[in-house]
Parts: C-alpha cells; sequence; structure tokens
C-alpha cells in the first residue's frame, strides 16, 4: 500500500514540477524579450535581464526536481 502512495505522489510531483518548469521557461523567454528591446529604458532593460536568470534558476530547480520525481516512479 504504501509502494502505490509513493507512487501516487511522486507522478503527481512530476505534474506539478512539470508544470512549474514550463511557467518558469515562460517568465525567462518574456523577460529576456523585455531586456532585449531598445525602445525600453536601461533600467528596464536591466531589471529584466535580472528577471530574466532569476527566472531561469526557477526552471532549472523545477527540472531537476521533476527529474528526481520520475526517477522514484
Amino acid at each position: 500500500m504504501e509502494s502505490i502512495k509513493q507512487t501516487v505522489t511522486s507522478a503527481k510531483d512530476v505534474v506539478t514540477q512539470g508544470g512549474a518548469q514550463k511557467s518558469a521557461e515562460a517568465q525567462k523567454e518574456g523577460h529576456k524579450s523585455q531586456a532585449q528591446n531598445s525602445n525600453a529604458g536601461i533600467g528596464e532593460r536591466a531589471s529584466a535581464g535580472l528577471n530574466a536568470l532569476g527566472a531561469k534558476k526557477d526552471e532549472t530547480a523545477a527540472g531537476a526536481q521533476k527529474e528526481n520525481a520520475k526517477n522514484s516512479l
């Protein structure tokens, strides 16, 4: 019974972290576009660049958690 519960939990984690990874990827791409916008001010572009780095970190972390959950299945 515990094995089934662990499998269900791991499967849920794969789906959850997959969604978090895709969300972070979309945010990263949005920030990258904003950082490359030559019509935006330098402060806005710099801020967007930093936000893209943070989103990449979140994307990588979610991907690692997703892989760990997949390996638990």
